[in-house]
């Protein structure tokens, strides 16, 4: 690297500040943060709330995670502090080998036993769709609404990690809910 785009990569890093993105290969010292930060969540006892998007406050608001590696190294670092035991190296690697990304979404609906929901990611004019779908949960709330978790599988190599992206939920009946994200927000 030249002295001159050294000059301006450091420019740029002071001016604007490190950026993030989904990390397919975290380096150590992201890792070893990521557990400090798990280890932090089970000090103050407070809920993991890294990569959240949208409607936070109520129970059919439409709320998700973006759960990547890292997300899931913080949240096992947690845990494990929770039960006073270190987080293991075998542990670690094992979450950094996943060779995908899920994303958690909660929706509401007025009707019960809908089992066709889907995500899909969209970029630009490119509609990613996800390895695979899964509702592992659905409840019944005081309201009579039906509460739905539901995950879509991304792998890491179908998406662009600093790319803005438009989450797509598709219920099997009613409305689409989108919600933009720039994922160099996200780690």
């Amino acid at each position: 690297m030249t002295s001159l785009a050294m000059a301006l990569a450091l420019i740029s890093l002071v001016l604007v500040g490190p950026t993030f993105a989904i990390e397919v290969r975290p380096s150590e010292e992201m890792v070893a943060q990521t557990v400090e930060d798990g280890k932090k969540d089970a000090e103050k006892n407070r809920a993991t709330t890294m990569n959240r998007f949208g409607v936070t406050s109520g129970t059919c608001s439409g709320f998700g995670f973006i759960q990547t590696k890292l997300f899931y190294i913080r949240s096992t670092s947690k845990v494990n502090a929770r039960k006073m035991r270190p987080t293991s190296k075998k542990e670690i690697d094992s979450l950094l080998s996943a060779p995908a990304m899920e994303i958690t979404y909660v929706l509401c609906t007025s009707s019960a036993n809908q089992t066709d929901h889907h995500m899909v990611l969209q970029q630009g004019e490119q509609v990613i769709q996800p390895v695979k779908v899964v509702i592992p949960h659905s409840e019944v709330t005081a309201s009579k609404s039906y509460v739905y978790t539901l995950m879509g599988v991304f792998t890491y190599g179908s998406f662009h990690p600093k790319a803005e992206t438009t989450i797509i939920v598709i219920p099997e009946m009613g409305e689409k809910v989108e919600h933009r994200v720039k994922l160099s927000e996200y780690r």
